[in-house]
C-alpha cells in the first residue's frame, strides 16, 4: 500500500494477520490525513502530515515529513510513543 500524502487523504484496506498458522485473521484498517501540522520531536520541529490509523478498534497516530522522503517523525500506538531523535 502506498500512501498518497495530501489533505483529506483516506484509504481503507483489509490486513491479513498470519501470526496463527491454522486460521489467519483479518482486520479492517482505515487511514486518514486531515491536514498538515507542526510537530516537535527531539530531532527538531517539522511541518508534518498527521496520519490517523484505525485498526481493529484501536487508533494509532503517525507523523511524517511533508518532503519527498516522508520520514517518520513520531508514532503513537496508544501505549507507547516513538520519536525521531536525530535529523534525517
Amino acid at each position: 500500500l502506498t500512501i498518497a500524502f495530501g489533505d483529506g487523504y483516506e484509504k481503507n484496506y483489509t490486513d491479513v494477520l498470519a501470526c496463527t498458522l491454522s486460521q489467519p485473521g483479518k482486520i479492517n484498517v482505515s487511514l486518514k490525513i486531515d491536514e498538515r501540522e507542526e510537530v516537535t520531536v527531539p530531532a527538531g520541529t517539522y511541518d508534518a502530515w498527521h496520519l490517523e490509523i484505525d485498526s481493529g478498534g484501536e487508533t494509532q497516530h503517525a507523523w511524517y515529513t511533508t518532503d519527498d522522503k516522508h520520514t517518520l517523525l513520531k508514532y503513537d500506538n496508544g501505549e507507547s510513543t516513538f520519536e525521531l531523535t536525530d535529523a534525517p
